[in-house]
């Protein structure tokens, strides 16, 4: 079961480290837990700050097909950070010039969704999964056993029907 980290001012280096212990446990490479840690920084000062969270709860989980995510979820009126990086300009004269680049930079592996009076913002972390490409191998193979299976048991018409109907797009 994934372990749930408080994070508040007063903890935040603690809980970082235990977010990076966490992901290297789960085989995640340093330069994957390095930007995750710094995601979850910029994440965690702007729902504090801009979002009034007292605290903010920090989860790693990992799916079934290995794919790593950190949740970062907190109490408090709905705010999505994500929204400032989508409308944000340019300007390096901006006192969050930094900030929001890397925000910028990595939107593509962050999520945000209001449920339950609860911000979550979701952060996918990159890795190497080999489950994924065994599934699409998988799938290949399958799809050869069954056209040979097809081929063999079933009539000419039926296969012409099954064509038609199912593997000819419309």
């Amino acid at each position: 079961m994934p372990k749930l980290f408080f994070m508040n001012a007063d903890n935040f280096s603690d809980v970082r480290g235990c977010l990076g212990s966490q992901l290297s446990q789960l085989k995640v490479e340093q330069k994957d837990i390095l930007r995750t840690q710094l995601l979850l920084e910029e994440i965690f000062l702007r729902m504090i700050n801009k979002g009034n969270a007292a605290q903010v709860n920090v989860q790693v989980t990992k799916s079934l097909f290995g794919k790593v995510q950190v949740r970062v979820s907190s109490e408090g009126v709905s705010y999505n950070p994500l929204v400032e990086v989508s409308d944000w300009q340019d300007n390096d004269e901006d006192e969050n010039y930094f900030s929001m680049m890397i925000l910028n930079a990595h939107r593509d592996s962050l999520n945000w969704r209001r449920k339950q009076n609860l911000n979550v913002v979701t952060i996918n972390v990159p890795g190497k999964s080999g489950v994924e490409k065994f599934l699409i191998a998988a799938c290949v193979v399958g799809g050869i056993v069954c056209g040979v299976l097809m081929k063999e048991f079933l009539s000419p018409e039926t296969i012409s029907l099954v064509k038609k109907d199912l593997i000819v797009p419309t």
